[in-house]
């Protein structure tokens, strides 16, 4: 995106989640506070202001024109996306598999806020819950799921469950089995005296495995979705969204 005229990044937004159309930077860029770590002497989360100091108050207003300590961080849309197919031939077996991939991009966990304070049965076997600080000197990823004791500027208008930041931003890099197909051809003379022509059993399965560093999910899930908006700038923007589906098909198929 080039220009996008006097109108601040706040103005083109993506939802609930911190992508923005900002200026120099591509569609769907992550504008959020830098995340840092935790401080294992209180559990407390550590973030860097626009000047990259580590601070424990967190400003990212919501109010228009106040962009605070929120920076561009990282672009959702992947850079290479594809896929390749191979197959392999032996008598009468023949082996087909299907491989899709995505690299140079990432993703905004936008239920990972949630678990920051309001545990609840539909999130609570969430990856972050084993992953939480828990007594001084724990070197966590995570700080301590609380709604009360963290600090924030007083501009701030939203509970620290709301906060967003880099914390939730992961690479999306994807190689994916998506189909593998084994199939058997009858022998010809089998099918000779029922004027069939050619016939195979096949067992196909679908979405076989996923090799990921995504740890929250599928990263090829889908994307989030709020009041059935389309969200076309959060590609790559999920909220607890199942993973695809893994099926196995069994078949026969006849050429007469």
């Amino acid at each position: 995106m080039l220009d996008i005229g006097e109108l601040k990044p706040d103005a083109l937004s993506g939802g609930t989640n911190e992508t923005r159309i900002i200026p120099g930077y591509p569609v769907g860029t992550v504008f959020a506070v830098r995340y840092y770590g935790v401080d294992p002497a209180d559990g407390l989360p550590i973030y860097l202001d626009a000047q990259g100091k580590q601070t424990k108050v967190l400003y990212a207003p919501t109010k228009a024109g106040e962009l605070g300590d929120r920076v561009p961080i990282a672009n959702m849309a992947p850079k290479y996306i594809g896929g390749f197919t191979n197959t392999f031939k032996y008598k009468s077996w023949e082996l087909n598999t299907v491989f899709t991939y995505q690299f140079g991009g990432f993703i905004w966990d936008n239920s990972g806020k949630r678990n920051m304070g309001w545990i609840s049965d539909w999130n609570i076997y969430s990856f972050y819950v084993g992953n939480y600080w828990r007594k001084p000197g724990d070197v966590a990823k995570y700080p301590r799921p609380t709604l009360s004791g963290y600090p924030q500027d007083a501009r701030m208008d939203q509970g620290i469950w709301l906060n967003n930041s880099s914390m939730y931003i992961y690479n999306s890099d994807y190689v994916r089995l998506k189909e593998l197909t084994l199939s058997y051809y009858l022998p010809s003379s089998l099918l000779k005296k029922w004027k069939i022509s050619n016939a195979k059993l096949y067992v196909a399965g679908y979405n076989v495995l996923l090799f990921t560093e995504y740890p929250v999910g599928d990263p090829e899930s889908g994307r989030d979705g709020e009041n059935n908006d389309a969200r076309n700038q959060s590609g790559n923007a999920n909220f607890l969204n199942p993973p695809l589906p893994r099926s196995v098909n069994f078949g026969l198929n006849i050429t007469f």
